[in-house]
């Protein structure tokens, strides 16, 4: 679980995404927020919503199109659905933002993404 100062510099980061990025008001932003289903205050939001935020502010996509991963990931993809039939990419984000703070296998490093897979092939054995 990240720290409460975690959570502070990722509030900190996603207010001056909107506002260096899309030069939105304080008001504003918050008014989008609650338009788009996250309620009105970032300190109400959990990790997973604060990631899903800045990544929609980024442009990142989330796990309800299609993924794009690279070889390696596409192996790992499919470890997980042997591991997780059911809701395979929520588990995947969940793992990942717990564990190493990140949101998407694209952004790990060869340690993480090798922790990954062994995580996987624990769950099938």
């Amino acid at each position: 679980m990240p720290t409460p100062a975690e959570f502070r510099k990722m509030r900190q980061k996603i207010m001056a995404i909107s506002v260096k990025k899309y030069d939105w008001s304080y008001d504003e932003f918050h008014d989008l927020m609650e338009k788009w289903g996250y309620g009105r205050s970032l300190r109400d939001l959990d990790w997973i919503h604060l990631c899903k935020l800045r990544n929609e502010l980024l442009g990142i996509q989330d796990y309800n199109g299609m993924v794009k991963f690279d070889k390696d990931g596409m192996h790992m993809y499919h470890l997980a659905k042997a591991a997780w039939p059911e809701r395979t990419m929520k588990r995947l984000q969940h793992y990942w933002v717990k564990r190493f703070h990140k949101s998407h296998w694209n952004i790990l490093n060869t340690k993480e993404r090798r922790a990954t897979k062994n995580m996987l092939k624990g769950y099938i054995k």
